[in-house]
């Protein structure tokens, strides 16, 4: 009688179990008693409503996330003169990291941003400062006045979030024979010069986006010869850590660069994100890992 009684019992939360393992979120079990069995139904009845918003959530930072990544570049421009390449991992569903390329005539526009924190609200704020850059890049008349007018927009939505976006903006014409660039609070651009086997870091001053609505930025400049690498990442790349707590650093960042310098910018930035994946190993990645490569030729 006891065999019988537990034997029914466990057939119902089994096929109860078996529906939600197929999707149906409706799945339930009618009261199995006041014992273990009991405790089981009644957990389970509770478990599938959380189970079911679990889910929902998920599908929609998986759609979020293709969003996301639907507005960063599907290919690289074709700009005389230079090798462009960039790439974008994001460390979770959603990412607070962007690039982004704009040809303009003769030259190409390029801007790496990162927004402090992860998640959600950091892929929001993103998807705004890509919208304030890409309107005020048709309109503003140099880098410094793109800039400040980005700054404006992305301080009025940041005002009670307290987060703000560093970024790496930079105007590339090879017939001008220089670059120039704003960086805003962002980690300075790499340049490899294979001609002289030297390394020089384009620096400039700048305050993180959405920090003070009213600063004023400069565009600094520097001289482009045939041959230099420029190398434009984010923080998750040098803050990478394995499994015994060592940081990537700068130091292999940059030895990656050299050896790969013979390589196109697509080439190059492969060659980073492999040696970035091998030094990982199986440790999680836990920030947005960005670069962009731009090769002179």
């Amino acid at each position: 009688f006891f065999a019988r009684r537990a034997t029914v019992r466990l057939s119902a939360l089994s096929a109860a179990m078996r529906r939600l393992a197929g999707g149906d979120f409706e799945a339930r079990v009618a009261d199995l008693g006041r014992d273990e069995f009991g405790d089981m139904g009644r957990t389970f009845n509770a478990m599938v409503p959380e189970l079911k918003r679990s889910t929902h959530t998920r599908q929609e930072l998986a759609l979020a996330r293709d969003v996301q990544e639907g507005l960063l570049p599907r290919s690289a421009p074709a700009v005389p003169g230079l090798d462009v390449a960039g790439v974008c991992q994001f460390s979770s569903e959603t990412g607070g990291d962007y690039y982004d390329f704009l040809p303009l005539a003769g030259g190409l526009t390029v801007v790496v941003g990162d927004v402090s924190g992860h998640g959600l609200s950091a892929a929001l704020l993103m998807t705004s400062f890509r919208a304030y850059f890409r309107l005020r890049a048709d309109i503003a008349e140099d880098l410094s006045e793109l800039a400040t007018d980005v700054n404006q927009h992305i301080s009025q939505d940041t005002f009670a979030s307290g987060r703000f976006v560093t970024a790496f903006i930079a105007r590339l014409e090879p017939g001008d024979g220089h670059i120039h660039f704003v960086r805003a609070g962002h980690d300075p651009a790499l340049v490899y010069d294979q001609a002289r086997d030297a390394f020089t870091e384009l620096m400039g001053q700048g305050l993180a986006m959405g920090v003070d609505g009213s600063f004023f930025y400069r565009s600094e400049s520097a001289a482009l010869a045939p041959g230099q690498v420029v190398a434009i990442g984010t923080d998750g790349i040098w803050e990478t850590f394995d499994a015994a707590g060592e940081m990537y650093g700068k130091e292999r960042f940059a030895a990656v660069l050299k050896a790969c310098a013979h390589r196109d910018a697509a080439g190059i930035c492969r060659a980073v994100v492999e040696d970035l994946a091998a030094f990982r190993g199986p440790t999680p990645q836990e920030d947005d890992v960005t670069l962009v490569v731009v090769k002179v030729l």
